[in-house]
């Protein structure tokens, strides 16, 4: 993928010599990155440097689309011509991120970034017009701390990834997926320019297994409402990632395609792990349209119809978990109960294989929770208080991170936090009423205020949230 170039700088000139040009898109990021940060690893650590390469690839690739002739000044991205020879730290970091960009739901975003923030970043209508839901007001300790070890430096619009904060975060042990997901809260990095997504959340494979272990039994319903009134094979997997406070697509064909990035035909019990998914599959033309040559979700390596889906609970022995006719069961052979083996098989991207927890954004100064709400789940706000605009819900046991507290007008105490799932990480305002910190002993008393319960498959969520709201306004309690 190539991008077209005004040519401005003296040095960019001499070496090209032409006014513009025509260059590819990786090879153009060699010569923004090193001019937007440090080279050295003792100044910039590797972790930073591919953040600041997904950065500039999203807005690069944003004005490829848009058929825009960007120049190399900072009226786009500083770009000068590059020595491999003195940036191999650079190509490294362009390279292990090759075709990584961030998305916002569908849409490419839009990636600002600046030298420092001050302190705090900016929404997007606080520095320009238009308000962009990838952006967030929030307190950036990483921004503060770096200016305390480098020194002060004037902050600029402050909107999206702060250079400086990026690189204390990176010196402090964060991922490159841990500064974006804080700077861009909410957005997903896709792989191959937005066509694959890479998840930057990991979820732990035993709690994976307890919670496929706990629907055996359940009745077979498609859809169903993915508890013990009926569940469906793919809304199986919705329910586990949403016990570790992420999400994945309901579907089993789209979790193939876009959820794993290593499926393989399955061949002998010997190719598999405990908590790999597996898939029956036919190549008859009865997937839909989406997943067929043309599609948004063709592969021409994952071709027919992943039509069921299931989790490998142990290996030996072998128990395969899945929701089918007439309840969830367990297969003990990959050859299946109902004569159709299982035929595919791949790891989940957000699965941590190792056992652990995965990487979480964790700034000094914060305080670890779990949501304790009765029922439903917990709404966060963009202000505090139950008049603060409403952003999103976060699901019951959900691990949150409170960085500050404040009282909201009615005296009600109120918590600014931060909640990762699958597609990113999240900042916003909840009630500490229904918060219960890691060093509380215990539990807050059940409550009626700022919860949500959730839309039963198939209930548009908007239509739920509004009838809650009424009632709210006629209980008095939102």
């Amino acid at each position: 993928m190539n991008i077209r170039v005004k040519i401005t700088r003296a040095e960019n000139v001499r070496h090209f010599g032409a006014s513009q040009i025509d260059i590819d898109l990786e090879d153009y990021l060699k010569g923004v990155v090193p001019s937007e940060i440090y080279e050295s690893e003792s100044r910039t650590p590797l972790e930073a440097k591919k953040a600041q390469a997904i950065a500039a690839r999203t807005y690069a690739l944003a004005h490829v689309l848009k058929g825009t002739v960007i120049d190399d000044t900072t009226n786009y991205q500083a770009f000068k011509v590059w020595d491999p020879a003195k940036i191999p730290n650079v190509i490294r970091a362009v390279q292990e991120t090759a075709g990584q960009v961030l998305f916002h739901g569908d849409v490419l975003i839009t990636a600002w970034y600046s030298n420092s923030n001050g302190g705090r970043t900016r929404r997007s209508d606080e520095a320009w017009s238009a308000f962009k839901p990838w952006t967030a007001a929030q307190d950036d300790p990483w921004d503060v701390q770096a200016r305390r070890k480098w020194g002060e430096c004037k902050a600029s619009h402050g909107v999206g990834m702060s250079q400086m904060g990026a690189a204390y975060a990176a010196f402090a042990g964060h991922t490159c997926r841990d500064i974006l997901a804080f700077y861009y809260p909410g957005t997903t990095i896709r792989g191959n320019y937005g066509k694959n997504e890479v998840k930057s959340i990991m979820l732990n494979r035993d709690k994976l297994i307890r919670s496929f272990e706990e629907i055996i039994g359940w009745p077979y319903v498609s859809p169903g409402t993915n508890d013990k009134n009926g569940i469906d094979c793919s809304g199986a997997f919705v329910r586990a990632f949403r016990a570790q406070g992420s999400s994945i697509y309901h579907g089993s064909n789209r979790i193939i395609r876009a959820y794993c990035s290593d499926a393989f035909r399955l061949t002998s019990v010997e190719q598999l792990e405990p908590g790999m998914a597996v898939w029956k599959h036919r190549n008859d033309g009865s997937e839909s349209g989406e997943y067929k040559q043309g599609g948004k979700y063709y592969d021409p390596d994952l071709t027919g119809n992943y039509y069921h889906i299931g989790l490998v609970a142990s290996v030996s022995p072998l128990r395969i978990i899945h929701a089918s006719l007439p309840a969830a069961k367990v297969d003990t052979t990959v050859k299946g109960v109902s004569g159709t083996p299982w035929g595919w098989a791949a790891h989940l991207d957000a699965v941590d294989y190792a056992g652990g927890g995965g990487t979480v954004i964790q700034p000094a100064g914060t305080n670890w929770g779990t949501v304790a709400t009765v029922s439903g789940g917990l709404n966060m706000r963009e202000t505090p208080g139950t008049n603060g605009k409403y952003m999103l819900s976060i699901p019951k046991g959900s691990r949150v991170q409170i960085l500050q507290k404040t009282a909201a007008g009615d005296g009600s105490l109120w918590g600014q936090t931060q909640w990762a799932n699958a597609y990113g990480t999240h900042a916003g305002w909840v009630s500490m009423a229904y918060v219960t910190l890691d060093d509380e002993t215990d539990a807050p008393e059940p409550q009626t205020g700022d919860v949500e319960r959730p839309a039963e498959d198939g209930v548009p969520r908007e239509d739920v949230r509004r009838v809650y709201n009424e009632l709210g306004k006629i209980l008095g309690v939102n």
